[in-house]
C-alpha cells in the first residue's frame, strides 16, 4: 500500500496542496483491512470497464436520411458485437427544450453549422454540472456530422497494438508522446528501456491468493492454465486466457501522425500542461482496459518518478473502485469480456491495422467490477468496508469542493 500512499500524496502535493495530501492519507488509511492480492494493472484489467465517451449531435432541422447513417454508424460503432467501443451516442433537437448542461456544451462549441458533433470525455457528464462553470464538460473534439469522422474517432493502429499487447500480457504500455526535438526524445527513449529491463527483475509482483505459480494461459485445448483454487475469494481471480507477467513495453507516438490525431487529441485533453511541445517529451502509462496515468514530462520525466509508478500499477490493488484510482479511460475498439473470457482470439479479433509504430524510433459508467459471486458474501470484514467507502467518497466530495474552489478563486 505504501506505493499508492506516496504516489497519492505527490500528486495531491503537485494538485491541490495541504488539504489534498490530508485526503490522500485519509483515503490509503482507510484502505480495506485486505487488499486483494492482485496486481493493479490485472484488476484493472479483469475488472474495470473503461468509461463511455459521449457523442452528442447537434441538430435543428431533421436529419437527412445519409446524416442519419452516420449517426447509426456512431451507434453500431458502441454497439459492435466484434469490437465495441466505449461510446454513447445522444442526438440534441435544439427545436427542443434542452437539459441544462447539454445546452451549455451546444453554446461553448458555437458550430458555424448544423448538424454538429462533440465528442465530450467520459463521466463529466453525469456530473452535477453547474451552467455557470465555464469550464463544463470536457470535449475532446468539434466538428461537422461526417462519415469519415467515425472511423477514426473509436480505432486506430497504436490504440489497436496497444490493446494487442495488454491482452498478450504486457503489465503496462508506455506512450512515448515526442515533442519533436529529436535530441530530447531520443534521450528520453534511451532512458527508459533500460529502466523497463530492470523494473521487470527487481519489483515484487505478488500472486493472487491460492496461486502458488506464475499464471499461464491456457494452450488452445484449455489445459495448461492454471485453475483458480475452489475458495479463492472473487477478487483474487484472474483469467486463464491471458499471463500475468511483469512486462513493460513502449511506443513512440508523433504529435502530428495524421493516423493517431483522435489519440494525441485524448492525452493532451487529459494532460493539459503537455500541451506545448517545448514542455518535452512525455512519456503516459496505459494499462487494464485502455486506462492512461497522468503523464510524466520534464522534472517529472526521470528513473525514479517511473520506477515508482511502475510500482504502483504492479503492488496488491489496494482500492478496487476505478473512479477512486487515478487515470483517464482512453477511447478504444475492444471487446474485452470477450477476449478475457477466451471467447475471441485476440489475433483474430485485432488484427495489426495498417501504418502501426513499431517500438522504437521515429449515465452508465458505475459497473466498475464484475465478480460472478457477491462481494458482501466474500468480504472478510463487510462493515469495515462500507466505513472505508463513505470515508472515500466524503474525500473524494471534499476534492472536488477544492478543485471549484481554487478554480473560482482563478476566475475572480
Amino acid at each position: 500500500m505504501h506505493n499508492l500512499v506516496s504516489m497519492a500524496v505527490a500528486a495531491a502535493g503537485r494538485h491541490l496542496g495541504i488539504a489534498a495530501i490530508i485526503i490522500a492519507t485519509l483515503a490509503a488509511w482507510v484502505a480495506p483491512a485486505r487488499a486483494c492480492s492482485v496486481p493493479v494493472f490485472r484488476y484493472a484489467l479483469e475488472r474495470w470497464d473503461p468509461s463511455p465517451y459521449l457523442v452528442l449531435v447537434f441538430h435543428k432541422e431533421p436529419l437527412t436520411e445519409a446524416q442519419k447513417a452516420v449517426v447509426d454508424a456512431y451507434t453500431a460503432a458502441a454497439a459492435s458485437d466484434v469490437s465495441p467501443a466505449n461510446l454513447q451516442v445522444g442526438v440534441a433537437n435544439l427545436a427542443e427544450e434542452l437539459q441544462p448542461w447539454v445546452k451549455a456544451v451546444y453554446e461553448r462549441a458555437q458550430p458555424p453549422s448544423l448538424p454538429w458533433v462533440v465528442v465530450l470525455y467520459p463521466e463529466k457528464p453525469r456530473m452535477p454540472y453547474d451552467a455557470d462553470d465555464s469550464a463544463g464538460p470536457a470535449v475532446l473534439s468539434s466538428g461537422p456530422l461526417e462519415a469519415d469522422a467515425v472511423v477514426a474517432l473509436p480505432d486506430s493502429p497504436m490504440r489497436r497494438e496497444i490493446a494487442r499487447r495488454l491482452l498478450k500480457g504486457d503489465s503496462v504500455v508506455w506512450i512515448l508522446l515526442e515533442c519533436g526535438d529529436r535530441t530530447r526524445d531520443d534521450a528520453a527513449a534511451g532512458m527508459i528501456e533500460p529502466e523497463f529491463r530492470r523494473l521487470e527483475k527487481s519489483i515484487d509482483m505478488p500472486l493472487p491468493e491460492g496461486y502458488t505459480s506464475d499464471v499461464q494461459p491456457a494452450d488452445a485445448a484449455g489445459a495448461g492454465a492454471m485453475a483458480p483454487p475452489p475458495d479463492v475469494d472473487p477478487r483474487d481471480r484472474v483469467s486463464p486466457a491471458i499471463p500475468m507477467k511483469l512486462a513493460f513495453s513502449s511506443m513512440r507516438l508523433s504529435r502530428h501522425d495524421p493516423t493517431e490525431q483522435v489519440l494525441v487529441k485524448m492525452l493532451l485533453g487529459a494532460n493539459p500542461e503537455i500541451g506545448d511541445p517545448a514542455s518535452g517529451p512525455a512519456l503516459i502509462a496505459v494499462f487494464g482496459r485502455g486506462r492512461a496515468l497522468e503523464a510524466l514530462t520534464g522534472e517529472t520525466l526521470n528513473a525514479e518518478t517511473l520506477a515508482r509508478a511502475c510500482e504502483f500499477l504492479c503492488g496488491a490493488c489496494s482500492c478496487e473502485i476505478k473512479d477512486l484510482n487515478p487515470g483517464t479511460d482512453l477511447l478504444m475498439a475492444v471487446d474485452w469480456d470477450g477476449l478475457l473470457e477466451g471467447r475471441v482470439v485476440v489475433d483474430k479479433a485485432l488484427p495489426p491495422l495498417t501504418g502501426v509504430m513499431s517500438q522504437s524510433p521515429s449515465e452508465e459508467s458505475a459497473k466498475e467490477s464484475k465478480p460472478a459471486e457477491s462481494r458482501e458474501a466474500s468480504d472478510p470484514n463487510p462493515i469495515l468496508r462500507g466505513v472505508a467507502l463513505v470515508m472515500a467518497a466524503l474525500a473524494a466530495a471534499v476534492v472536488v469542493a477544492v478543485i471549484v474552489v481554487r478554480r473560482r478563486g482563478k476566475e475572480a
